[in-house]
């Protein structure tokens, strides 16, 4: 009798989650290979209702040698000041306070970060973590469950560089799916060549190998996006009576759904919710409308507070069900929240947000959105909201005209006064999803368990 392959699926951050398990893609693949989570919180209330045949277990200890993070960490600054030299610049999620290199240290590695330093530094790291990259508590749990291959997310975190590594010592197949499309932005260096890394697009592979000219194209797969993945199964909506109960909307008036940054990302957003509820409350916006506003799941939005009394006819705010344990920098949603945002994308009649993520949710179910570009006050650049509209990250949903940008309060409430006073929202039912971003309808559980089977027959 031949035994199904096992995978270890590494879940080490609660993204991840949505990714592996929301998504269908274990429940997809348990059907064919013998599964094991490995994950930093096993208890998790976010993993309840997974198939009864997966295995869950602690995430090891994980510390790599001391030399080799501390060449990482210079493999992957002297990367990045390379970009840097090439136009580039790593995107940073929250509040930028920091300053340009001052200290001769980094003026040093700055002047010699070339294209061939790099290239060296990277081929090195990779020949250390071949001598000493191996972890005893990761060498004995493949070896002790019979593990024959890894797939997790993260390709450059502390907590998974030693799994990884150690999967390629021990000749394991190892499979990265990544979590975001802006996660070659935030963290541009490859340290090691998995077996399949596979991302969301044709954009996202591009830059793949624009920074890391040196990797091998054929383990590159494009699969779609796993988060989206939700958002596509129909199953995922409640109805609209049981919608309107949990939220407490009213079924009989349209609303605006506003998603709330974290806090330690903007500045004074909450003057921008302020703004949209005072104009439905004088009528500048129909006064039928109501607005949903949904807490950023790491927050208690005690910033929003005042509003409630302020406006009791106009608001509904919805706190994400989801876990947050910034201690073990854990965030990830409960499987309940999962269909009542999935609900709230399909219903809402328009999404208000900075320029995120959020934007593809709301295009999956083919809903306008209306980026925040402006700020309340004055900012500098590296505060500002304008930021994440000129990311580099954001350059695609920019040129398919997904997301209208406002970059003024007077233009997000006219911009809002048109949409609401459209009926369908015909206006942007003409925008055309180019080829580009046809992986926003692609199943990429389907096509990940594919990729995996090609390179278990290989």
């Amino acid at each position: 009798m031949i035994m199904a392959k096992h995978l270890g699926i590494i879940i080490a951050f609660g993204p991840e989650v949505r990714g592996f398990v929301h998504s269908g893609l274990i429940s997809n693949i348990a059907q064919k290979y013998r599964i094991t989570i490995i994950t930093a919180k096993p208890e998790s209330a976010s993993l309840y209702g997974i198939n009864g045949s997966v295995d869950i277990i602690q995430l090891p200890e994980n510390q790599e040698h001391s030399l080799l993070r501390k060449w990482r960490q210079r493999a992957a600054l002297v990367h990045t000041l390379w970009l840097e030299k090439l136009g580039f610049e790593k995107w940073h999620h929250y509040l930028n306070d920091r300053k340009p290199h001052k200290s001769l240290k980094q003026f040093i590695l700055f002047s010699i970060s070339q294209r061939w330093t790099a290239h060296f530094l990277g081929r090195f790291e990779a020949k250390l973590a071949k001598i000493i990259g191996n972890n005893r508590s990761w060498s004995k749990l493949y070896h002790d469950l019979g593990i024959d291959a890894v797939l997790t997310s993260s390709y450059a975190s502390e907590r998974t560089l030693p799994a990884l590594a150690t999967a390629v010592n021990m000749g394991l197949k190892t499979f990265v799916v990544t979590n975001s499309w802006k996660d070659i932005h935030v963290k541009p260096h490859l340290p090691l060549q998995p077996t399949r890394l596979m991302v969301w697009n044709q954009g996202n592979a591009a830059l793949f190998v624009k920074f890391n000219p040196w990797m091998k194209i054929e383990s590159l797969q494009i699969t779609g996006s796993l988060h989206l993945g939700p958002f596509l199964n129909e199953k995922n909506i409640l109805s609209q009576e049981d919608f309107c109960q949990k939220t407490g909307l009213s079924p009989n008036r349209p609303y605006i759904c506003y998603s709330a940054a974290a806090p330690h990302a903007v500045q004074e957003e909450e003057g921008v919710v302020a703004a949209i509820l005072e104009a439905i409350k004088n009528g500048k916006l129909p006064r039928t409308t109501q607005m949903l506003l949904r807490f950023n799941p790491m927050e208690d939005g005690s910033r929003f507070e005042y509003l409630r009394s302020s406006y009791p006819e106009e608001l509904v705010i919805q706190k994400p069900q989801w876990e947050w344990l910034p201690e073990l920098d854990w965030c990830c949603a409960l499987p309940d929240d999962v269909r009542l945002w999935v609900s709230t994308v399909h219903y809402a009649r328009v999404n208000v947000s900075i320029p995120s993520t959020v934007t593809l949710e709301f295009a999956a179910l083919k809903k306008p959105v209306l980026n925040v570009c402006f700020d309340m006050s004055p900012q500098e650049p590296e505060q500002s909201n304008l930021r994440f509209w000129n990311g580099d990250f954001y350059q695609e949903i920019k040129s398919m005209d997904i997301a209208k940008p406002c970059f003024s309060e007077e233009e997000l409430l006219t911009n809002l006064q048109g949409i609401l006073a459209e009926k369908d929202n015909q206006s942007y039912n003409q925008f055309n999803h180019k080829e580009s971003l046809d992986w926003l309808g692609w199943v990429a559980a389907e096509k990940i368990k594919n990729a995996i089977e090609e390179a278990f027959d290989k």
